[in-house]
């Protein structure tokens, strides 16, 4: 993990505190427990912003490795900086290919052993149907320092992926039977997902884990100054080589609450709750 990272994780969490209204603690007087309708909320939300569908961070993911040669064999510019829109999302890539002997280029040639990829995307996520509810985020934007993907040498057997931190700034609208309900939500994710290159054509089927640390203004409509609540929330997806793992999500909280478990779909977004 290079320094420079370690340094803007620091700076992003920063960032996080400011927008949530610097603590939790001036809006609340201690940790508030998840109810299951915040649960099922924020892991609708956070769902829809990762799923490839709807152009959710994963896109680092499938959209690298699509651009990722198989076989050193290749040859010429296998990926450059480019544009990619999913969905009502539009992304811009930048890629650094890195060699054995410590040489950088912005082209991928056989010699390459890790690409390091700057991203940035923005645009509408919209939300899978959940107990009736369902609903879209505008605007919607992510903000990567840096992702790394590692194995591109010939004696590999693995691509590993590697994201330091990433924040999310969305301002969500679920529209439930019951009414609206309105959630402006500020993420910092970190995750590893590892895949073997013989399934390089499946890209969930990797195994690792993503940890995501939401802080969430719970508000009475679209203006962000009536916000009435904030939840600190942790949420963990555990790849486990499907499309569909297990993800939980519990208040960031000493002493643990209740902790609240759901299959994610990677592609769609789609939640359902898990036993």
């Amino acid at each position: 993990m290079h320094s420079f990272r370690s340094v803007a994780v620091v700076a992003l969490m920063a960032a996080v505190a400011v927008l949530a209204g610097c603590s939790k603690r001036d809006v609340v007087p201690e940790d508030p427990a998840l109810t299951q309708t915040e649960a099922d909320d924020l892991m609708q939300a956070i769902s829809a912003e990762a799923a490839t569908d709807s152009g959710g961070w994963l896109i680092e993911v499938t959209s690298t490795l699509a651009g990722t040669p198989l076989s050193v064999s290749s040859t010429g510019a296998v990926m450059r900086d480019t544009v990619v829109t999913v969905g009502n999302m539009t992304w811009n890539f930048s890629y650094t290919y890195f060699s054995t002997g410590g040489g950088s280029s912005g082209t991928w040639s056989p010699t390459a052993i890790r690409v390091e990829g700057i991203t940035d995307g923005l645009g509408r996520i919209p939300l899978q149907v959940f107990a009736g509810a369902t609903g879209s985020a505008t605007p919607f934007h992510h903000n990567s320092d840096s992702f790394t993907l590692e194995g591109l040498a010939a004696t590999d057997t693995m691509y590993i992926f590697s994201e330091l931190a990433v924040v999310d700034s969305a301002l969500f609208t679920i529209n439930a039977p019951s009414g609206k309900r309105y959630y402006l939500l500020d993420n910092v994710v970190n995750y590893e997902v590892n895949l073997p290159k013989r399934l390089a054509g499946n890209p969930y089927a990797g195994t690792g884990e993503a940890r995501i640390n939401s802080f969430a203004a719970v508000l009475q409509n679209t203006n962000p100054a009536s916000r009435t609540k904030i939840l600190d929330a942790i949420m963990v997806i555990t790849f486990d080589g499907t499309q569909t793992p297990l993800a939980t999500i519990t208040a960031n909280s000493d002493p643990a609450t209740t902790v609240f478990r759901y299959r994610v779909n990677l592609k769609t977004g789609a939640v359902t709750r898990a036993p």
